[in-house]
Protein backbone atom coordinates (compact mmCIF):
# COMPACT_ATOMS: atom_id res chain seq x y z
CA UNK A 1 0.00 0.00 0.00
CA UNK A 2 1.72 3.46 -0.86
CA UNK A 3 1.88 5.81 1.93
CA UNK A 4 -0.38 9.27 1.49
CA UNK A 5 2.21 11.41 1.51
CA UNK A 6 -0.23 14.46 1.27
CA UNK A 7 1.74 17.56 3.22
CA UNK A 8 0.43 17.80 6.68
CA UNK A 9 -2.31 20.73 7.61
CA UNK A 10 -0.48 22.74 10.39
CA UNK A 11 -2.99 24.28 13.36
CA UNK A 12 -1.76 27.25 14.45
CA UNK A 13 -2.76 27.35 18.31
CA UNK A 14 -5.09 30.65 19.16
CA UNK A 15 -3.07 31.86 22.49
CA UNK A 16 -0.79 28.88 22.47
CA UNK A 17 -3.69 26.60 23.33
CA UNK A 18 -5.38 24.30 20.52
CA UNK A 19 -9.35 23.80 21.43
CA UNK A 20 -11.51 20.49 20.41
CA UNK A 21 -14.15 18.57 22.08
CA UNK A 22 -14.04 19.97 25.55
CA UNK A 23 -10.29 19.54 25.53
CA UNK A 24 -6.99 21.67 24.99
CA UNK A 25 -3.86 20.83 23.62
CA UNK A 26 -0.51 22.85 24.03
CA UNK A 27 2.33 21.77 21.85
CA UNK A 28 4.78 23.95 24.36
CA UNK A 29 5.64 22.09 25.78
CA UNK A 30 3.10 18.66 24.64
CA UNK A 31 0.57 18.38 26.96
CA UNK A 32 -3.16 17.73 26.91
CA UNK A 33 -5.57 19.33 29.41
CA UNK A 34 -9.88 18.57 30.01
CA UNK A 35 -11.89 20.60 32.22
CA UNK A 36 -9.49 22.68 33.85
CA UNK A 37 -7.00 19.42 34.77
CA UNK A 38 -4.34 17.72 33.17
CA UNK A 39 -4.88 14.24 31.21
CA UNK A 40 -2.00 11.95 32.00
CA UNK A 41 -1.54 10.31 28.68
CA UNK A 42 1.95 8.53 27.74
CA UNK A 43 4.07 10.46 26.01
CA UNK A 44 4.02 8.36 22.50
CA UNK A 45 0.25 8.46 22.64
CA UNK A 46 0.08 12.48 22.89
CA UNK A 47 2.25 12.53 19.89
CA UNK A 48 0.92 10.30 18.12
CA UNK A 49 -3.20 12.37 18.65
CA UNK A 50 -1.09 15.68 17.75
CA UNK A 51 -0.06 13.79 14.50
CA UNK A 52 -3.50 12.89 13.65
CA UNK A 53 -4.41 16.17 14.05
CA UNK A 54 -2.26 17.65 11.86
CA UNK A 55 -3.49 15.20 9.58
CA UNK A 56 -7.43 15.16 9.95
CA UNK A 57 -8.67 15.38 6.72
CA UNK A 58 -7.23 12.05 5.71
CA UNK A 59 -6.65 8.69 7.22
CA UNK A 60 -3.70 8.02 8.75
CA UNK A 61 -2.63 4.53 7.13
CA UNK A 62 -0.65 2.04 9.86
CA UNK A 63 2.03 1.88 7.76
CA UNK A 64 2.49 5.43 7.74
CA UNK A 65 2.52 5.96 11.44
CA UNK A 66 5.03 3.30 11.88
CA UNK A 67 7.30 4.98 9.56
CA UNK A 68 6.62 8.08 11.59
CA UNK A 69 6.76 7.17 14.95
CA UNK A 70 9.33 3.97 14.60
CA UNK A 71 10.54 2.65 11.65
CA UNK A 72 9.50 -0.43 9.10
CA UNK A 73 12.48 -2.17 10.43
CA UNK A 74 11.37 -1.87 14.09
CA UNK A 75 10.51 -5.06 15.72
CA UNK A 76 6.91 -4.69 17.39
CA UNK A 77 6.48 -1.83 15.60
CA UNK A 78 2.31 -2.97 14.86
CA UNK A 79 1.97 -3.98 18.17
CA UNK A 80 3.56 -0.85 19.65
CA UNK A 81 1.10 1.27 17.23
CA UNK A 82 -2.43 -1.11 18.89
CA UNK A 83 -0.76 -0.47 22.16
CA UNK A 84 -0.15 3.38 21.72
CA UNK A 85 -3.92 4.05 20.27
CA UNK A 86 -5.29 1.77 22.97
CA UNK A 87 -3.77 4.36 25.71
CA UNK A 88 -5.10 7.32 23.73
CA UNK A 89 -8.72 6.34 23.58
CA UNK A 90 -8.24 5.18 27.51
CA UNK A 91 -6.79 8.55 28.76
CA UNK A 92 -9.52 10.87 26.16
CA UNK A 93 -12.33 8.84 27.95
CA UNK A 94 -10.84 8.68 31.75
CA UNK A 95 -10.66 12.40 31.60
CA UNK A 96 -14.31 12.19 31.10
CA UNK A 97 -13.99 13.70 27.16
CA UNK A 98 -15.39 11.15 23.91
CA UNK A 99 -12.97 8.71 22.00
CA UNK A 100 -12.38 11.30 19.05
CA UNK A 101 -9.97 8.41 17.50
CA UNK A 102 -11.65 6.53 14.44
CA UNK A 103 -10.12 3.06 13.18
CA UNK A 104 -10.10 2.10 9.90
CA UNK A 105 -9.88 -2.00 9.83
CA UNK A 106 -6.10 -3.17 8.80
CA UNK A 107 -6.00 0.56 6.77
CA UNK A 108 -5.12 3.14 9.88
CA UNK A 109 -6.99 5.93 12.18
CA UNK A 110 -8.42 9.36 11.85
CA UNK A 111 -9.16 11.96 14.43
CA UNK A 112 -12.70 12.62 14.05
CA UNK A 113 -12.63 15.72 16.91
CA UNK A 114 -14.01 19.23 16.03
CA UNK A 115 -11.79 21.84 16.18
CA UNK A 116 -12.72 24.90 17.93
CA UNK A 117 -12.84 28.04 15.77
CA UNK A 118 -10.40 30.12 18.11
CA UNK A 119 -8.03 27.99 16.70
CA UNK A 120 -6.92 29.59 13.15
CA UNK A 121 -5.49 27.38 10.39
CA UNK A 122 -2.09 29.47 10.00
CA UNK A 123 1.44 29.25 10.75
CA UNK A 124 2.92 30.99 13.79
CA UNK A 125 4.37 34.12 13.22
CA UNK A 126 7.78 35.55 14.76
CA UNK A 127 5.35 37.15 17.68
CA UNK A 128 5.09 33.92 19.07
CA UNK A 129 8.73 33.72 20.09
CA UNK A 130 8.28 37.19 21.61
CA UNK A 131 8.12 35.31 25.37
CA UNK A 132 11.63 34.14 25.05
CA UNK A 133 12.51 37.58 25.02
CA UNK A 134 11.56 38.45 28.52
CA UNK A 135 14.61 36.69 29.71
CA UNK A 136 14.78 36.20 33.97
CA UNK A 137 11.81 38.80 34.52
CA UNK A 138 9.42 36.83 32.40
CA UNK A 139 10.17 33.30 33.84
CA UNK A 140 9.71 34.56 37.11
CA UNK A 141 6.46 36.18 36.12
CA UNK A 142 4.93 32.84 34.63
CA UNK A 143 6.53 31.02 37.55
CA UNK A 144 4.25 33.35 40.29
CA UNK A 145 1.35 32.57 38.03
CA UNK A 146 1.74 29.02 37.73
CA UNK A 147 1.99 28.32 41.65
CA UNK A 148 -1.07 31.05 42.54
CA UNK A 149 -3.58 29.39 40.04
CA UNK A 150 -3.07 25.71 40.04
CA UNK A 151 -6.77 25.00 39.84
CA UNK A 152 -6.92 27.46 37.15
CA UNK A 153 -9.81 26.39 34.18
CA UNK A 154 -7.06 26.74 31.50
CA UNK A 155 -3.54 25.59 31.25
CA UNK A 156 -0.79 27.97 32.73
CA UNK A 157 0.67 30.06 29.93
CA UNK A 158 3.89 29.05 28.66
CA UNK A 159 7.25 29.51 30.36
CA UNK A 160 10.07 27.59 31.70
CA UNK A 161 9.07 27.70 34.72
CA UNK A 162 5.75 25.90 33.93
CA UNK A 163 7.69 22.77 31.60
CA UNK A 164 8.57 20.89 34.74
CA UNK A 165 5.47 18.51 33.94
CA UNK A 166 8.09 16.98 30.71
CA UNK A 167 10.27 14.55 33.15
CA UNK A 168 13.02 12.18 32.11
CA UNK A 169 14.82 10.56 34.68
CA UNK A 170 18.31 9.59 33.82
CA UNK A 171 20.14 6.77 35.95
CA UNK A 172 23.37 6.03 35.83
CA UNK A 173 24.98 4.51 32.71
CA UNK A 174 25.86 0.81 32.60
CA UNK A 175 28.88 -0.49 31.41
CA UNK A 176 28.09 -3.78 28.77
CA UNK A 177 31.50 -4.68 28.71
CA UNK A 178 33.59 -7.58 31.36
CA UNK A 179 36.51 -5.09 31.06
CA UNK A 180 37.01 -1.45 31.88
CA UNK A 181 39.03 0.31 29.71
CA UNK A 182 38.50 3.79 31.36
CA UNK A 183 36.81 3.48 34.93
CA UNK A 184 35.01 6.44 34.76
CA UNK A 185 34.13 6.65 31.28
CA UNK A 186 30.53 5.78 31.78
CA UNK A 187 30.11 7.91 34.58
CA UNK A 188 31.61 11.02 32.59
CA UNK A 189 29.28 9.88 29.39
CA UNK A 190 26.35 10.33 31.38
CA UNK A 191 27.06 13.56 32.63
CA UNK A 192 27.83 14.63 29.30
CA UNK A 193 24.96 14.02 27.89
CA UNK A 194 22.08 15.02 30.49
CA UNK A 195 24.08 18.09 30.05
CA UNK A 196 23.89 18.34 26.37
CA UNK A 197 20.57 16.99 26.76
CA UNK A 198 19.36 19.39 28.97
CA UNK A 199 20.91 22.74 26.81
CA UNK A 200 19.36 21.28 23.99
CA UNK A 201 15.47 21.00 25.38
CA UNK A 202 15.80 24.82 25.98
CA UNK A 203 13.92 24.29 29.20
CA UNK A 204 10.72 22.62 27.69
CA UNK A 205 12.27 18.76 29.64
CA UNK A 206 13.86 17.96 33.08
CA UNK A 207 16.42 15.64 32.95
CA UNK A 208 16.63 14.44 36.59
CA UNK A 209 19.76 12.23 37.72
CA UNK A 210 18.65 9.45 40.09
CA UNK A 211 20.94 6.62 41.69
CA UNK A 212 19.56 3.52 41.18
CA UNK A 213 21.19 1.16 38.28
CA UNK A 214 17.75 -0.92 37.79
CA UNK A 215 15.30 0.88 34.47
CA UNK A 216 12.56 -0.13 36.27
CA UNK A 217 12.86 1.73 39.50
CA UNK A 218 10.19 3.85 40.39
CA UNK A 219 10.39 6.92 39.62
CA UNK A 220 8.31 9.79 41.22
CA UNK A 221 7.43 12.68 39.07
CA UNK A 222 8.98 11.22 35.95
CA UNK A 223 7.35 9.02 33.79
CA UNK A 224 10.04 8.49 31.27
CA UNK A 225 13.65 6.76 31.67
CA UNK A 226 16.47 7.43 29.73
CA UNK A 227 18.73 4.61 29.92
CA UNK A 228 22.37 4.26 28.71
CA UNK A 229 24.34 1.19 27.59
CA UNK A 230 27.71 1.32 26.76
CA UNK A 231 30.06 -1.00 24.96
CA UNK A 232 33.80 0.19 24.51
CA UNK A 233 36.65 -1.64 22.99
CA UNK A 234 40.39 -0.77 22.20
CA UNK A 235 39.22 0.63 18.52
CA UNK A 236 35.63 1.32 19.06
CA UNK A 237 33.00 2.70 21.37
CA UNK A 238 29.29 1.99 21.06
CA UNK A 239 26.31 3.58 23.04
CA UNK A 240 22.81 2.76 23.26
CA UNK A 241 20.62 5.36 24.29
CA UNK A 242 16.51 4.28 25.56
CA UNK A 243 13.71 5.80 26.08
CA UNK A 244 11.64 3.62 28.06
CA UNK A 245 8.03 4.41 29.67
CA UNK A 246 8.34 4.32 33.45
CA UNK A 247 5.45 2.88 33.85
CA UNK A 248 5.79 -0.29 32.05
CA UNK A 249 8.87 -0.43 30.64
CA UNK A 250 7.68 -0.20 27.11
CA UNK A 251 10.59 1.02 24.51
CA UNK A 252 9.35 4.09 23.34
CA UNK A 253 12.51 5.37 21.00
CA UNK A 254 16.30 3.65 21.06
CA UNK A 255 19.39 4.88 18.65
CA UNK A 256 22.40 3.30 18.34
CA UNK A 257 25.78 5.72 17.92
CA UNK A 258 29.53 4.40 17.52
CA UNK A 259 32.72 6.29 17.88
CA UNK A 260 36.60 5.39 16.71
CA UNK A 261 37.95 5.06 21.40
CA UNK A 262 40.71 7.63 21.67
CA UNK A 263 42.91 5.77 23.62
CA UNK A 264 45.18 9.00 23.97
CA UNK A 265 42.16 11.20 24.87
CA UNK A 266 39.02 9.51 26.42
CA UNK A 267 37.37 12.68 26.84
CA UNK A 268 37.31 13.53 23.08
CA UNK A 269 35.16 9.61 22.66
CA UNK A 270 32.86 11.49 25.41
CA UNK A 271 32.40 14.72 24.07
CA UNK A 272 31.70 13.50 20.23
CA UNK A 273 29.46 10.49 21.68
CA UNK A 274 27.31 12.78 23.72
CA UNK A 275 26.60 15.36 21.31
CA UNK A 276 25.76 12.95 18.65
CA UNK A 277 22.94 11.56 20.93
CA UNK A 278 21.69 14.33 21.99
CA UNK A 279 21.39 15.87 18.68
CA UNK A 280 19.33 12.30 17.33
CA UNK A 281 17.00 12.55 20.80
CA UNK A 282 16.00 15.94 20.60
CA UNK A 283 15.39 15.75 16.57
CA UNK A 284 13.10 12.31 17.71
CA UNK A 285 10.36 14.39 16.88
CA UNK A 286 11.32 15.48 13.60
Amino acid sequence: MLLDRSPLRPVAHHDGRLRFNGYVLRRRPLSLWFGGNRVEVPRQSLELLDYLILCRDRIATREELIAHFWSSEHLGADQNLNTCVKRLRKALIGAGGADLIETRSRVGYRFVGDIDASSTPRRPGWTALLPAAFGAAGVAAAAALFISTPNAAEPPPYGKAAVAAVRVAVPPGRNLCDRTLFPMFVDGLTENLVADLQSRSGGEMAFLRVGATDPSFPTPGAPYVLDLAVRQMPDRTIANLTLLSAEDGEVLWARQMSEPTDVENYLKTQERLSSRLARAFSARDS
